[in-house]
This record gives structure tokens, sequence and C-alpha cells, in this order.
């Protein structure tokens, strides 16, 4: 259970909900999610690839539109909320075009919404609590990755202030780990 301000939740069970009302339509809503995306082994690893592709835009939207329909509560809204924010923030973390219509799919620059919307997101994921399902009780200090977020984000910004005198824009993914493990890949192949 996260609880993303003082007004809202976001839950896995809309997550799972969702995936398995979705999965049963013709046409689905999000026709990318498979099951391995909502239903995880106890010790399998997680893959980046799956978390963006269920925290994105179309699960989001998909939520959204599930709680607009009544086929979900309003409490939904949270989830949804949630989806949305990790989604800009993957996608700030991953530009690789000019062309992007999505303006946080573009590089960085010095005139970019990038700084605002990376400064929108250090606040939001400060008040981001991990609370224990049963009791309530907050553990938020037990998951780091919301630290790492933070300190992505405060990376990102410092980086730019290093280079932005020398450089127009910088394309976030080629910064990735992504990059680094195809470069192993490639050295060790």
């Amino acid at each position: 259970l996260l609880r993303v301000n003082e007004s809202s939740v976001a839950k896995w069970k809309y997550v799972k909900d969702f995936y398995f009302q979705d999965v049963k339509r013709k046409c689905r809503l999000a026709p990318n999610l498979t099951e391995k995306h909502v239903c995880f082994p106890v010790f399998g690893k997680m893959k980046v690839k799956l978390a963006t592709q269920v925290l994105s835009h179309s699960v989001c939207a998909a939520i959204e539109t599930y709680a607009a329909t009544g086929a979900f509560s309003d409490e939904a809204l949270g989830t949804a909320a949630f989806c949305s924010n990790m989604n800009e923030l993957f996608d700030i973390f991953n530009s690789s075009r000019f062309d992007e219509s999505v303006s946080a799919r573009r590089p960085l620059s010095s005139d970019s919404n990038h700084f605002q919307l990376l400064d929108d997101h250090a606040d939001w994921l400060k008040t981001v609590k991990v609370l224990e399902r049963v009791t309530g009780k907050d553990i938020t200090n037990r998951f780091k990755c919301i630290n790492g977020w933070l300190q992505a984000i405060n990376a990102l910004k410092l980086l730019w202030d290093d280079i932005s005198c020398s450089t127009k824009f910088l394309f976030t993914r080629r910064i990735n780990q992504d990059s680094l493990e195809n470069f192993f890949l490639y050295v060790a192949g």
C-alpha cells in the first residue's frame, strides 16, 4: 500500500483487477500487459521493462476509465496518479529523440520544462509513504527505491549543470544502465 499524499493511496490490487478484467476483452485497453506483469514469482527477478509497461500512461488511463464508469471506486484514482507520475519519470530518464510528441520524452535542454518536472516529481516522491498492509505502519525506510529516485533526479540536475555550457541537449537514454549493460555484453561477447 502506498500513500501518495494525504488524500490518496495506490494499491497493486487495482492494477491486478484491471489486468484480469482487461485480458477478457477482445479490444484491450492495455494489450501489452501479460500475467507476468502482475503476478510475480516469490523470488523472481524484477525487470525494468515490465515495470515501465505497468506504470504507464495506458494503465493510468485505463484505471481512470474504470473509475469513471463505476467499475472501480474513486480510490483507484490514486493508483492511476501513481502510474502517471512514474510514467513521466521513466520518460524523462529515457529520452532519445527530438520529435517525440510527449515533451518529457524529448532531450533535456536549457529551455525545456524537464527541470520543473524533476522538481515537481522530487516533491511528490517526498510525500510517498509505504504502509504495511495489515497494520498501516509506515515502512518507507525499508524501500530504498524512493531515495534512489531522489538521488537520480538530483544527479541528473547536477550533470546538466556541469555539461550545459558545452552541450545544447542531453538524451538521457544514453546515460542509463541499459547502455552500460549493452556495452558490457558487447565487451564480454
